[in-house]
C-alpha cells in the first residue's frame, strides 16, 4: 500500500474501494469522507453513502459568490446567495431543501433575505466564516456540514469563491444499492458528466451527480437472484373457496370459481375487457384500474384461460411462481437496475428491450399491484422472446394469469418457458414442451390464438373492440387507465365464440 495520503486508504473507509489505493480523480478529506466524480464519499455504518449535488449550488464557473445565509424552516432550509462575475449583474437566490429530498429554487422572497445578503456581500466576511455563522460545523479537508431536523447539507468552498453544496443519497432502491457497493473509480456519462463507477457484487454501474440519481451503464458480472434485485416472492394465502393465491391449484378448482380475490368472476371478466369510455353507458361505473387494451380480449373466458394456462405449466412440472419470479427479475434488472442485457442462471444472454406506457396500470384483481411499463426480453442464443408488462410477473404469480389471447399483452406459459433456457430445461427441453402445449390446446379444445382472432367477426363490434380484437392497443397506443363500462354495455353484450371454450 502507498505511502501518500492522498492515495492510500485507511482501515475504516477500506470497504468504500474496490482498489487497494483510493482510485484516480478521488480527494481524500479525512479518514472517511472523499470527494470524487461529482459527490462527496463517506464511509458509514451502514456501508458506502454519497452525496449528490444540491440545488443552492450555482452551476456557473463565471460566477463567484459574494454572500451566503441560511433560514431554518420546521421541515425544510432555505439557502440564499448572491453571486456576481465579471460578465454578470449580481443576483440573488434561494434554494429550499426539504425533508426527504424536495427541494425548490428561484428568487427571493422578502426585502428581509435581500437585506441580509446585502449587509454580508459589504462587510466581506471570508466564506468559510460567512457559512460557520449561517450554521454550518467545520470539518477537515475544507468541508462544512449543516444538520437540520432530518436535512443534512454539506458545503466546501472552492478556490474560485465558489460553494458546492451537497446533499446524501438517501430513502431510495438506489441508495440501498449504493451502500452495498465499492467504488471502482471515475467516469463519465452522457460525454461531459462526471459520473462515479461502482460494483455490488453482481452489477457493475454508474452514478452521476449532475441529474437524478439513477443507475446508467450498468453491467451485471453474474447470473442474476431474486434477492439480488429485491424481489420477494409473495406470501400464498387460502380463500374461501379453496384457490391458493401464489400457490398451486388443481385445473378442476379454478374451473369451479365464483370469485377470486373478493371479486366476483363476471365483475373481474368485465374489469378485464378492453373498453373506451366514449360507448354509450361506460359512465355508469368508476374503476380506475380499466384497460383500453384489455387484459382479457372481446371474446376471452377468464377461467378457461387459467384452466388452460394451469394445465400447461403443472404437466411440464413448474409452477406459475417459477414463472412469474423469472419475469419480475428479469423486470427489476430492466425498470430499477438500468440493465439492457445479462447472462441467466442457465448461460443464455438475454436482451431487454423497455417501453414506456402513458401512466401506471393497476391490476384488475385490485391487491395493490401496478406498472408502468413493457418489456420484450430475447434469449439471444435460441432468438425465442416474450413481451411482459411490469403486472405480468405479479399476475402470474398470484393468480396462474398470463393474460387472454384476444389482447398483444398476452404472456402465454409456453412462450416464456421457451425464452428462459432454465425454465425450459426444467420443462423437458423444446419437444417435450411442443407435445405438451398440443396435448393440452386439443384437451381443452384450445384453438391457435392467431386464427381465433383472425376468425373474430370484427365488423360487429363498436371500433374499440374491434381494434382489441385485431390485436391492436386501441385510441392512445397504450394500456391507460380509464373508466370501466357498466354491465349491460357494448363491452359486455358484444357476441361471438368464446376463445378456449
Amino acid at each position: 500500500m502507498t505511502d501518500n495520503p492522498s492515495s492510500a486508504q485507511s482501515d475504516s473507509s477500506s470497504a468504500i474501494f474496490a482498489t487497494e489505493a483510493v482510485p484516480a480523480g478521488i480527494e481524500r478529506l479525512n479518514d472517511r469522507l472523499y470527494r470524487g466524480g461529482g459527490f462527496l464519499i463517506e464511509s458509514s455504518p451502514d456501508g458506502l453513502r454519497l452525496s449528490s449535488t444540491a440545488n443552492a449550488t450555482i452551476r456557473n464557473d463565471d460566477r463567484r459568490v459574494l454572500a451566503v445565509a441560511t433560514q431554518l424552516g420546521a421541515d425544510h432550509v432555505t439557502v440564499l446567495t448572491r453571486t456576481a462575475g465579471p460578465r454578470f449583474d449580481t443576483v440573488d437566490l434561494q434554494a429550499r431543501l426539504k425533508a426527504g429530498g424536495g427541494a425548490m429554487s428561484g428568487g427571493l422572497d422578502t426585502e428581509l433575505q435581500r437585506a441580509i445578503l446585502h449587509r454580508l456581500a459589504q462587510t466581506q466576511v471570508p466564506l468559510d466564516q460567512q457559512l460557520t455563522d449561517a450554521g454550518f460545523e467545520p470539518l477537515d479537508g475544507g468541508l462544512f456540514r449543516l444538520c437540520h431536523t432530518d436535512i443534512e447539507l454539506s458545503a466546501t468552498v472552492t478556490p474560485g469563491n465558489q460553494i458546492v453544496f451537497h446533499r446524501p443519497v438517501t430513502g431510495t432502491r438506489e441508495a440501498e444499492l449504493i451502500a452495498r457497493s465499492q467504488i471502482l473509480g471515475v467516469s463519465t456519462h452522457n460525454v461531459s458528466e462526471s459520473a462515479l463507477r461502482l460494483s455490488n457484487g453482481w452489477l457493475e454501474y454508474a452514478v452521476s451527480s449532475h441529474s437524478a440519481i439513477q443507475v446508467v451503464d450498468a453491467r451485471v458480472t453474474r447470473p442474476v437472484t431474486a434477492a439480488d434485485v429485491g424481489v420477494a416472492p409473495t406470501p400464498s394465502s387460502i380463500e374461501a373457496t379453496g384457490f391458493i393465491v401464489a400457490g398451486d391449484n388443481a385445473t378442476a378448482t379454478i374451473e369451479a370459481l365464483t370469485s377470486i380475490n373478493g371479486h366476483s368472476i363476471s365483475d373481474l371478466e368485465r374489469w378485464m375487457r378492453p373498453f373506451d369510455s366514449d360507448l354509450p353507458g361506460s359512465q355508469g361505473r368508476v374503476w380506475y384500474g380499466g384497460s383500453a387494451a384489455g387484459f382479457l380480449g372481446p371474446h376471452d373466458r377468464l377461467l378457461a384461460t387459467m384452466a388452460r394456462d394451469n394445465d400447461v405449466v403443472r404437466s411440464l412440472g413448474l409452477s406459475h411462481r417459477e414463472l412469474g419470479i423469472t419475469v419480475r427479475i428479469n423486470n427489476a434488472l430492466a425498470n430499477f437496475f438500468a440493465v439492457r442485457a445479462h447472462t441467466g442462471e442457465d448461460n443464455n444472454s438475454y436482451v431487454i428491450r423497455t417501453d414506456a406506457s402513458l401512466g401506471p396500470q393497476a391490476s384488475p384483481f385490485q391487491d395493490g399491484t401496478a406498472g408502468t411499463s413493457d418489456h420484450t426480453i430475447t434469449n439471444t442464443a435460441t432468438g425465442e422472446s416474450v413481451r411482459v408488462a411490469d403486472l405480468s410477473g405479479h399476475l402470474i404469480e398470484r393468480y396462474g394469469f398470463y393474460q387472454g389471447t384476444g389482447t398483444r399483452y398476452r404472456s402465454a406459459p409456453e412462450q416464456i418457458i421457451a425464452t428462459f433456457g432454465h425454465l425450459l430445461e426444467r420443462a423437458g427441453g423444446a419437444e417435450l414442451l411442443r407435445r405438451t402445449v398440443a396435448e393440452v390446446d386439443a384437451h381443452h379444445h384450445w384453438r391457435n390464438p392467431e386464427m381465433d382472432q383472425r376468425s373474430v367477426d370484427t365488423h360487429a363490434l363498436p371500433p374499440n373492440l374491434a381494434a382489441a380484437a385485431r390485436g391492436h392497443r386501441g385510441h392512445s397506443g397504450h394500456r391507460v387507465t380509464e373508466i370501466v363500462p357498466v354491465a349491460g354495455s357494448a363491452a359486455d353484450t358484444a357476441t361471438g365464440t368464446e376463445a378456449g371454450l
